[in-house]
């Protein structure tokens, strides 16, 4: 009900968001299950052939939420390193998927680049100054650089820009 509302032309205007774009579920990195998880996925199995002919998987949950609670850490332990060693490879995987991005990004514009490359010397000549308030003020030096310096950023920015075009667009 509410993305139907928030998708129409009725939507109410003021500040939007970006979405994230969507990526198939094949192709997604998903998050490394908790020892909790790992010890659910290895006792339920157990617990449920147990258990009287009827029982409801929610008791079965419940009943296995209380003997983790009981669980001795030396028991404990095992899920615990099972857990780590996996969000090791989680982590390690989204390392090389963000450094894969960013090797495909597409180049910065001249003004975005004078932007990082000043920001910093801007907010400490403002202090107290919110975000918005620096970019102001960039942009303010930005029209004071002179035009033969934007034009050298520009023809290298359209040069990368190009190259980038060759790399990743597909081949007609």
């Amino acid at each position: 009900v509410v993305s139907a509302f928030l998708d129409s032309d009725q939507a109410p205007q003021g500040r939007r968001t970006r979405r994230a774009k969507a990526q198939p579920k094949g192709e997604r990195i998903k998050r490394a299950p908790s020892a909790y998880n790992l010890y659910f996925r290895a006792t339920f199995p157990i617990v449920k052939e147990s258990a009287a002919p009827g029982v409801k998987a929610v008791e079965l949950t419940g009943k296995l939420s209380q003997m983790w609670k009981e669980l001795p850490d030396h028991e404990r332990a095992h899920f615990e390193q099972q857990a780590n060693v996996l969000k090791a490879e989680v982590a390690a995987k989204r390392a090389a998927a963000k450094a894969e991005a960013k090797k495909n990004a597409k180049p910065v514009t001249p003004f975005a680049n004078y932007v990082s490359a000043n920001f910093a010397r801007v907010r400490e000549s403002a202090p107290g100054s919110k975000t918005t308030e620096v970019v102001k003020l960039l942009g303010a030096e930005w029209k004071k650089v002179p035009q033969s310096e934007k034009d050298e950023m520009l023809r290298k920015y359209r040069a990368d820009v190009e190259a980038w075009k060759a790399k990743n667009e597909p081949q007609l």
